[in-house]
């Protein structure tokens, strides 16, 4: 088991399941020598087991902010994705694990005066996402999120059913939409508990989104763009990013 709050932050997101969405928690025991998620979620005969971690501190952020005025960051969700990572195994690795239980990792990503942009980036890594802008065939101008854009851990991890980021009072729940449960996932009754639920299919059948749902090898950029522009009859699109700046006032 990775080195963490423990006995804070995992009993914490229990009591909020027990409480809030009126679920049936148990700590799970853990093992010196095997890897084992830290609760058990039990409902209606499904098992969930749900690894928790936490990535609140923020150094890219405050670096900038300590720096000179006029600096620029171009934000980076990589010790975010590791930490995702390192709860996935926690969960995917545990000897107990039966082929029918559901997965959940619970990530605490924001805490008051701590950071605002750790839970936008875990989201970011999660599904992939890139804004993209340009016009339609028709000529019609667009400017939005693209899921799966680029490699992510939930189009990697297809067997990590969902991701809590837990960022300061906004719990939301990201759905894997390429998990063989997803289909259970969107009808469990406590997801209207959550302050929002991310489902990228959803999103995008309500002309919000755009949805790479293929299987093109992510880094072949040039590839994934075609098949964009094939299903939604785009011109070339641009890729929008955006940076910071530290411009104190």
């Amino acid at each position: 088991m990775s080195h963490k709050h423990v006995d804070t932050d995992a009993e914490m997101v229990g009591k909020i399941l027990r409480d809030v969405f009126g679920l049936s928690v148990s700590m799970i025991t853990q093992s010196p020598k095997d890897k084992s998620p830290d609760l058990l979620i039990e409902f209606a005969g499904v098992r969930v087991l749900t690894e928790v971690e936490r990535k609140t501190d923020d150094r890219q952020l405050s670096n900038l902010l300590d720096d000179q005025k006029g600096v620029t960051l171009q934000y980076s969700g990589a010790r975010t994705e590791e930490r995702v990572k390192n709860a996935w195994r926690q969960v995917r690795d545990y000897p107990k694990r039966n082929p029918s239980d559901s997965t959940l990792v619970w990530l605490i990503a924001g805490q008051r005066n701590a950071t605002i942009l750790t839970g936008k980036a875990a989201i970011a890594r999660l599904y992939g996402i890139e804004t993209l802008e340009g016009y339609t065939e028709a000529d019609y101008y667009y400017s939005k999120p693209c899921y799966f854009f680029y490699e992510s851990l939930l189009f990697k991890y297809k067997d990590l059913d969902a991701v809590v980021v837990h960022s300061c009072e906004v719990v939301s729940l990201c759905l894997n939409p390429y998990s063989t449960r997803y289909a259970a996932w969107k009808a469990y009754p406590f997801l209207s508990a959550f302050s929002a639920v991310i489902d990228p299919v959803a999103e995008e059948s309500k002309g919000g989104a755009f949805f790479t749902d293929c299987d093109t090898d992510r880094r072949n950029t040039n590839g994934v763009v075609r098949y964009l522009r094939q299903k939604y009859q785009l011109r070339r699109p641009k890729i929008t990013q955006f940076v910071l700046v530290n411009m104190p006032v």
